[in-house]
């Protein structure tokens, strides 16, 4: 048996890529409470993955998997 280390936030890239997107949401939230609430579904899921290319580039994704090893 070999045991895994515990998990830590830490050294996971995913969770530096959820934090920015949430963190983009939560600078844009009267624009996304206006789209839930106004808009069709098409455009919300589109907001939301302009959202992601903005808040997530390469140059991000490359520096949190520097920063995880």
């Amino acid at each position: 048996l070999e045991y895994l280390p515990p998990y830590s936030p830490d050294f996971n890239p995913i969770e530096e890529a959820f934090s920015a997107f949430k963190s983009h949401v939560r600078r844009h939230g009267h624009t996304f409470r206006a789209l839930v609430e106004y808009a069709e579904t098409d455009d919300v899921v589109g907001w939301l993955y302009a959202s992601l290319d903005k808040c997530i580039s390469v140059d991000s994704v490359q520096g949190w998997f520097r920063h995880s090893s």
